[in-house]
């Protein structure tokens, strides 16, 4: 039954985007902004109720730009990821600007002003977060264009239920994959294993012990390997390929290594910029590798191994842009510190778990973090922290009740003047993008109209790009209580 009302969600949601694709006049994206450009009149003030209980009123808000997200704090998928994320972007913001954030429920017959403030705490954020009556918070879904459903799911047999969540435990979530970190003051944060280009090279430099000459200017870079770098005139460089397995070929990546998806590009290709692709050897392994072409045509390859706790970690430390400190010793890395916290004479230290889906239960890891593989949940703790004050794993994490929520996952940057200029949907997005979108608003930089091409166009909708990503849906289906 639950997964008929996924079906059933996800086909309404693509129902709700036609209509608006076909209502809607699509705006060109801007040569500046990277996310995707509205034309929409300014969002008329509303008044809900924040996580303390307090009546807050949106025109109240005074600065140079406005982020407003969509949440719920069951949510078991994206609403976490959304709102780390947003956290990583409040503090890349520019200190010379003032932006604001607020949140707003799509559960608020669930989400009491008690429980955003429970959420805040687990996340370790400060914006508001607004709830309210639901006939007060439909205007503003509107508003924003927000699809938000509840639908009553039908009482079935126990013992059937736990039977399917168990078996959608074990095999459908194992798709996803993630960190949490509980500090010294007993704050949780959970990120989400997005591995990188970057982090697939820097386990290969790790496997074969090369030596790396990044730059991070503009994310990560590769400028020499091995102590063979790229020349200062630029004459070539060295450029990353990835592997097309339909057509047995290479081909030259049109993003750089932060935005290689490494889930879906695992085997990659560096070479100066003026080698044929051709003459890059094929891959030596069909799962995970780099291979390396140097400018006098000699090369050298190394296959990866499985994710380990160590790639788990440092890639969502790094992407959160958390500070970290994971030397390697002769029984392999171990973990020193985590947002600059550690022990100096040893009273505690960083402990490693793993997630028991079978008790749904933390367990401390017998294994370092290079010796853990194919866990799917990990979690750092300092040692004195008891297993049960671990919060479980998002998608393990379902407070019961009697109805599922559905809602398209967006979020917007609008101006001082509350005028929607740039959404992004989902939680598949770059912060340092959204940062520079944000500084953009901030700044008066105006979005530009397809017609006239300069401007603001006014015009009404969303461009073609968002809504065929607002098709990504955060969905939970909770067991029935009632």
């Amino acid at each position: 039954m639950e997964r008929l009302f996924r079906l059933v969600m996800k086909t309404k949601a693509i129902l709700f985007a036609l209509v608006l694709l076909v209502s809607a006049i699509p705006s060109a994206a801007g040569a500046e902004y990277k996310g995707s450009q509205l034309g929409r009149p300014a969002v008329a003030d509303f008044t809900l109720v924040d996580q303390n209980g307090e009546n807050f009123s949106f025109h109240t808000l005074t600065g140079d730009a406005i982020v407003v997200s969509f949440i719920f704090t069951r949510c078991v998928d994206t609403c976490p990821i959304i709102t780390q994320k947003l956290k990583s972007l409040q503090t890349d913001i520019d200190d010379s600007l003032k932006v604001n954030f607020i949140s707003i429920s799509v559960d608020p017959q669930y989400d009491t002003p008690e429980r955003l403030s429970a959420y805040m705490t687990t996340h370790g954020v400060e914006w508001p977060h607004l709830t309210g009556d639901i006939t007060v918070v439909e205007p503003v879904w509107d508003a924003f264009i927000v699809q938000a459903e509840q639908q009553e799911l039908p009482p079935e047999d126990n013992d059937n239920h736990e039977e399917i969540n168990h078996d959608e435990h074990n095999h459908e979530e194992m798709d996803g994959m993630g960190v949490i970190i509980v500090n010294e003051s007993g704050v949780a944060n959970e990120y989400e294993v997005q591995p990188s280009g970057y982090h697939l090279l820097e386990a290969a430099a790790y496997e074969a012990n090369w030596s790396l000459n990044i730059s991070t200017t503009w994310g990560h870079f590769a400028n020499g390997f091995n102590g063979v770098d790229s020349p200062s005139d630029w004459s070539w460089w060295w450029e990353v390929h990835t592997w097309d397995e339909s057509n047995s070929t290479w081909l030259a990546s049109t993003v750089g290594l932060d935005d290689i998806n490494a889930f879906n590009h695992s085997i990659l290709a560096f070479a100066p910029n003026n080698t044929a692709d051709s003459e890059i050897p094929v891959p030596i392994d069909e799962n995970a590798s780099i291979t390396l072409v140097y400018p006098n045509g000699s090369n050298e390859s190394v296959a990866l191994p499985e994710i380990s706790g160590w790639h788990m970690t440092a890639s969502v430390l790094d992407s959160a842009g958390v500070n970290f400190s994971t030397p390697d010793s002769e029984w392999g890395h171990f973990m020193e510190s985590i947002d600059n916290e550690s022990s100096e004479d040893w009273s505690w230290w960083w402990q490693l778990h793993t997630w028991d889906m079978e008790n749904n239960t933390w367990v401390e890891s017998s294994v370092g973090m290079d010796s853990l593989v194919d866990q799917a949940y990990i979690a750092w703790a300092p040692n004195s922290t008891a297993d049960s004050n671990i919060p479980a794993p998002a998608v393990f994490a379902i407070d019961p009740d009697n109805y599922a929520v559905g809602h398209s996952t967006m979020t917007y940057i609008l101006d001082d003047d509350f005028k929607p200029m740039v959404a992004w949907s989902g939680s598949d997005w770059n912060v340092a993008d959204v940062v520079a979108d944000v500084h953009m608003v901030a700044k008066g930089v105006a979005v530009i109209d397809i017609a006239t091409n300069s401007g603001e166009s006014g015009l009404p909708g969303f461009t073609f790009a968002i809504i065929a990503s607002a098709l990504g849906l955060a969905i939970i289906a909770t067991s029935r209580e009632d």
